[in-house]
């Protein structure tokens, strides 16, 4: 419901499309180090991607990570959260 009205029904996994959504992808890198080739820096300093082609994207990161020598240890692929697509249909 937003504003009065519903603007989404379903199961929780298909939920505003969430099943085909784009996904997210997060990691640090030292300061210095070049910019990946996709994705931005947050407030943190931590690189946020969302993907919808996440292989092509993972490629495309390990390539850079491997050409800079950085181990990307906390790379973290989620899926959009009920709470991601809940601020998407209510904007």
């Amino acid at each position: 419901m937003a504003r009065g009205e519903v603007v989404a029904g379903g199961a929780p996994a298909t939920l505003g499309g969430r099943d085909r959504a784009a996904a997210v992808v997060t990691f640090s890198v030292p300061d210095g180090t070049p910019p990946p080739p996709v994705g931005e820096a947050d407030e943190r300093g931590r690189v946020v991607l969302r993907s919808r082609h996440i292989p092509e994207d993972l490629d495309a990161l390990a390539r850079w990570a491997l050409a800079h020598d950085l181990p990307l240890a906390d790379l973290a692929v989620r899926p959009p959260t009920l709470e991601d697509v809940y601020l998407e249909l209510t904007r």
